[in-house]
């Protein structure tokens, strides 16, 4: 199997945040946002803008209260135009604000040809994690000069990760003047966030109104001629058939309309197998167990007087290195090396092997970590820690909730013990004294490793890195 070295940039410590999801109603700056159990909507958050036609090439909306940790922010837009001005997925930017934002994918994006043979309303969804609570402003960008158009903005609490959207659907019709439309029907697995925006071509203050079941973000149909349209969204407890239903005065020359579908986060990550092997030679293979398809698994290796080759093992799929070069031992200290395998094709008989340059004590440990992201690791850090707790630097996680892998190795003394919420997965004192450990998190925030020793610990390396649920 291949091994692909990734680096990691190692952060400095910084506070901890003391934020845990889905425990209570608390107030922000005066707003009051719900993270009880399940999707709420923060409150006060809503609202969006027009571009009527010629009125200039962009469309900013800034949100009235500053954005809460954890939260999904989801952005509509509809925008007449040419086949040409697409909404790209790079088209909306943050452009002020103090918040962090994580990615902002691109979830939906449709551009029907509505009028004649070449005019098109481009619709699209997009949302964010905010990773850094703050104030925020969202633009889209990128509109040619004489088109109109809206955006809606809102702001969503729950357990949101990056597989979040479940379904997405759109429609369109080409009729003048038509009196209704529709996003076209989704369908939800359980709890979830439907998200809809609609928009009319060649408005002449075409109003949109929102149905019963949906609850408007942002409507315009006026007092401008041009940039009609409507968001909303709809929060289910359970699965649900749907669809976002407008009628619609005043008349245009077609329409189209998109919907997203939301939804939580999985089960949380949880420990899987765990294996081992170590002694006196060049190469070491664990016993080999039966993994799971789709878990992550972490490969932690120690070696001692020899020189690291390779890792490998028995099935498909390359083994990531999360920092390269690891420790490496120059013949009076030991050497360190961890790795990850996403995506696991699972099996039995699941063999890892650790092969150095020269015989020498050596060991490695796996552990396996289920309901894990198909693109698990975000990121990692290690350093060498003389001084009791021994600590790795911190790493600030991405997503709420997250598995953490803790390692340690040193080449004296004898019992190990991790600190700071982690449990041993799995360790060893057979040749050097090793443990690998794990932590759930359910929070974005700043965290290390730490272990403590039985003994005169010597040269103590400590690893920390973090890996997404699903």
């Amino acid at each position: 199997m291949s091994i692909t070295n990734k680096n990691s940039v190692s952060l400095s410590s910084i506070s901890h945040i003391n934020n845990i999801l889905k425990t209570s109603i608390s107030a922000f700056n005066g707003v009051m946002v719900a993270t009880g159990a399940g999707i709420t909507r923060v409150s006060g958050q809503n609202g969006g803008a027009q571009l009527p036609e010629g009125a200039g090439t962009s469309l900013a909306y800034t949100f009235p209260n500053p954005l809460t940790l954890n939260s999904l922010v989801v952005l509509g837009a509809a925008f007449g135009g040419a086949v040409a001005d697409t909404l790209d997925a790079g088209d909306l930017t943050q452009t002020a604000g103090t918040a962090t934002l994580g990615p902002i994918t691109q979830h939906l994006v449709t551009a029907p040809v509505v009028d004649g043979a070449t005019s098109v309303e481009h619709i699209s969804i997009w949302s964010a994690i905010v990773t850094g609570a703050g104030t925020c402003t969202l633009t889209v960008g990128g509109r040619p000069s004489g088109r109109s158009g809206i955006i809606g903005a809102d702001e969503f609490a729950g357990n949101w990760t990056d597989a979040r959207l479940n379904s997405s659907n759109s429609n369109f019709s080409t009729a003048d003047g038509a009196t209704t439309a529709n996003s076209g029907a989704v369908t939800s697995p359980a709890a979830a966030l439907m998200f809809a925006v609609g928009g009319s071509y060649n408005p002449n203050n075409a109003v949109w109104t929102d149905d019963a079941s949906f609850t408007n973000v942002y409507n315009n149909g006026g007092p401008y001629p041009q940039g009609d349209g409507s968001v909303n969204f709809r929060i289910v407890s359970t699965g649900t058939t749907d669809t976002s239903n407008w009628t619609k005065t005043g008349s245009d020359s077609g329409w189209a309309a998109g919907i997203g579908v939301f939804v939580e986060g999985g089960a949380a990550p949880a420990l899987g197998v765990t294996d081992k092997a170590s002694g006196f030679a060049a190469s070491f293979t664990t016993p080999g167990v039966t993994t799971t398809a789709g878990s992550t698994i972490v490969v932690a290796c120690a070696f001692q007087a020899g020189t690291f080759s390779s890792v490998s093992h028995s099935k498909a799929g390359s083994l990531v290195e999360i920092q390269n070069p690891g420790f490496d031992n120059f013949g009076t200290s030991i050497g360190s090396r961890l790795f990850y395998l996403t995506n696991n094709p699972g099996g039995a008989a699941h063999t890892f092997t650790l092969t150095m340059t020269g015989g020498a004590p050596g060991a490695i440990l796996i552990m396996e970590i289920l309901n894990a992201a198909v693109s698990s690791f975000d990121l990692g850090a290690r350093q060498a820690d003389a001084t009791s707790p021994f600590d790795s630097p911190a790493i600030a996680t991405t997503q709420a909730t997250e598995m953490l892998a803790g390692f340690f190795i040193t080449p004296t003394g004898s019992a190990v013990v991790p600190g700071n919420s982690f449990v041993e997965a799995i360790g060893d004192t057979a040749v050097v004294p090793i443990s690998l450990a794990y932590r759930l998190v359910s929070s974005i925030g700043s965290y290390n490793s730490s272990f403590t020793q039985t003994g005169s610990p010597t040269d103590p390396q400590v690893w920390i890195a973090g890996f997404k649920g699903i």
